[in-house]
């Protein structure tokens, strides 16, 4: 997919588009069903993705599926309502950190703030309010992942440490893939797969 700016309203879903994806994905024999949100950044079209929520559950009033949502999000439009709203509607959450402070902001530059002070304190914020409304902290809580650069094989074990800080009980060592934008990146981010296998093998053994 193309990055746009964010002033580029014409690559955005139109909640009646929305509702004819919702409605082919209903199409499914399954008996269990998950809407993911993505992006770009999914909550910068927030009034589409609100409506997509609501028709899904009205749609499945009918069908009486196992209905399921997730966002993956990098947190720099949430509000504490719209934490309320995901929350309430039992929107899963996911995001991306990367690692330490300078790791993570070293490749995601806000042009208004800090990168990783931002999806930090989103990530306590949400499990802090699943704990406060007693909902099981084994089925909410905020997955996050990172993106192994070049610059992370040498931080396996500040990875984790970061992971472990903030309660997460799950980390995706994913190798760099180089397609769309990141083949863009890939001189200067890449890897071999032996550098990333050095890597996998000391973060698993920290771990």
């Amino acid at each position: 997919s193309s990055i746009v700016g964010m002033g580029r309203m014409d690559t955005d879903m139109l909640p009646e588009i929305g509702e004819r994806c919702v409605d082919m994905a209903f199409q499914t024999t399954a008996d269990a069903l998950a809407i993911e949100f993505q992006g770009g950044e999914p909550t910068a079209n927030w009034d589409t993705l609100t409506h997509i929520v609501d028709y899904a559950q009205q749609v499945n009033l009918q069908h009486k599926k196992s209905l399921a949502f997730s966002l993956v999000t990098n947190f720099s439009l949430m509000t504490d309502e719209r934490m309320e709203w995901l929350i309430e509607e039992r929107v899963q959450v996911c995001t991306s950190l990367d690692g330490p402070e300078d790791l993570h902001n070293a490749i995601r530059t806000y042009k208004d703030g800090n990168s990783h002070e931002l999806v930090t304190y989103w990530i306590r914020r949400f499990n802090e309010r699943y704990a406060e409304i007693g909902l099981d902290r084994n089925l909410y809580r905020v997955e996050a992942l990172p993106t192994i650069t070049r610059a992370s094989l040498t931080r396996a074990r500040d990875i984790v440490d970061q992971y472990v800080s903030l309660g997460c009980r799950a980390l995706f060592l994913r190798k760099l893939d180089p397609y769309g934008f990141a083949a863009q990146s890939h001189v200067k981010l890449g890897y071999s797969m032996d550098d990333f296998l050095r890597f996998y093998e000391e973060a698993l053994d920290y771990i």
